[in-house]
């Protein structure tokens, strides 16, 4: 456990905030350049540990490459073997084990390929690629953006098709996205993906900050009616947690373009019932639930059916959390209602993340209500915003 201390900060003067890139947008590039065999272009220092994970995997030449907590990460990289001639290992935490994956992997096998189901995961090359596969159940968009990467490069394209409504659709948008800028011809309709063989290599991309990891920001300038400025954040990005601006104006939260990045300013929130749905953006539901409690904002959520399945029991974790600050909470598979917002903030709190980075980081800005509030594995915040303790430096600091 770590003790987390607030610092003053003065209103009147603009702050200026480093992002980190979007990891959806970053592995997603990174994979066609992998694919296409060009070089990554150079998108500046502090990559998410999933990046350089992915990087790393990318480049191996070992029998065994080790992917860490990255779900993107490992399902990505295990559709690279779809068009590798070679054996090999996959190890990945153990957390990471417990999240969906089977219907990846049946899907995976359809087309060819051949996986011994036990940890480290050994991939075999398979013969004679199929190049259309149906997938039964899809408990994540990752499964399909991740064949919609490598099918360009696969000698008869591939044709995706599943049942049921997918999961974090948006994840699929960003995908053809970055697809259009590599020239890859596809087709989209209903529970239908076709992709064509054939690509063009980018005469150059544009990497922005990360919106997820923005999130924290906004929430601790907000907190604490500071102006800010988020100088690498893009107003229209395509990233699905820039959903976020549609969000903070009922929270008192206003997002302006300035230049390349994007300026903050913070007022009163508008309303005292503000429903927000996560379906498209799971990963702001932390931030968003610290934000409710903390402005005694009733909380209405819906969307939050994957929220479990993530590097921790997330749901779980933010009931946990409003329940100790002595709160009624309903919640169900995908939703939670906490209709009476006033809690008690107790003077000493240990808040445990179960290394969860998402948890730790919406979590931190309980130090401005819990004179003594104690944060566990705060190292976890490398995963996705490596640099985070040190860009919140005005804000908050790690007492030794």
């Amino acid at each position: 456990m770590r003790r987390i201390v607030p610092v003053e900060t003065n209103p009147a003067h603009l702050l200026s905030f480093e992002l980190p890139v979007s990891k959806s947008t970053y592995n997603r590039h990174r994979m066609l350049h992998h694919l296409a065999g060009a070089k990554m272009p150079f998108v500046g220092a502090g990559l998410a540990a999933d990046c350089r994970n992915l990087d790393l995997a990318l480049n191996s030449t070992e029998e065994v490459v080790y992917l860490g907590q990255g779900g993107t990460t490992l399902r990505f990289y295990l559709a690279s073997r779809l068009l590798s001639k070679n054996q090999i290992q996959i190890e990945v935490d153990e957390q990471l084990k417990t999240r969906p994956l089977k219907p990846f992997l049946d899907a995976l096998e359809m087309l060819g390929l051949n996986v011994e189901r036990t940890w480290p995961l050994l991939i075999k090359p398979g013969k004679g690629l199929k190049s259309k596969v149906h997938i039964p159940s899809v408990e994540s968009s990752q499964f399909v953006s991740a064949l919609a990467l490598v099918g360009a490069f696969m000698e008869n394209g591939i044709t995706i098709e599943w049942t049921g409504e997918l999961v974090s659709k948006s994840f699929l948008n960003l995908t053809l996205e970055v697809l259009k800028t590599w020239q890859i011809s596809y087709e989209f309709e209903g529970q239908r993906l076709q992709i064509r063989p054939g690509f063009r290599l980018p005469d150059g991309i544009r990497m922005e900050g990360d919106w997820a990891s923005a999130s924290y920001v906004i929430m601790g300038a907000a907190l604490r009616k500071q102006t800010i400025c988020l100088k690498n954040l893009s107003e229209n990005s395509g990233q699905p947690d820039e959903a976020l601006k549609n969000m903070l104006a009922p929270l008192g939260v206003q997002l302006k373009g300035v230049g390349p990045g994007m300026q903050v300013e913070c007022k009163s929130p508008e309303s005292n019932l503000i429903q927000q749905n996560f379906s498209d953006c799971p990963d702001l539901a932390p931030t968003l639930c610290v934000w409710h409690l903390m402005q005694g904002i009733p909380i209405w959520f819906t969307g939050l059916q994957t929220l479990n399945s993530k590097e921790s029991r997330r749901l779980d974790k933010m009931v946990e959390l409003l329940k100790n600050m002595q709160l009624d909470v309903a919640v169900g598979k995908d939703h939670l209602y906490c209709p009476d917002m006033n809690p008690r903030f107790p003077e000493r709190y240990c808040a445990e993340t179960e290394g969860d980075h998402r948890l730790a980081m919406a979590f931190s800005d309980l130090c401005l209500r819990i004179p003594d509030f104690n944060l566990s594995e705060v190292e976890s915040v490398d995963k996705s915003f490596p640099k985070f303790w040190e860009e919140m430096k005005p804000f908050k600091i790690i007492s030794r």
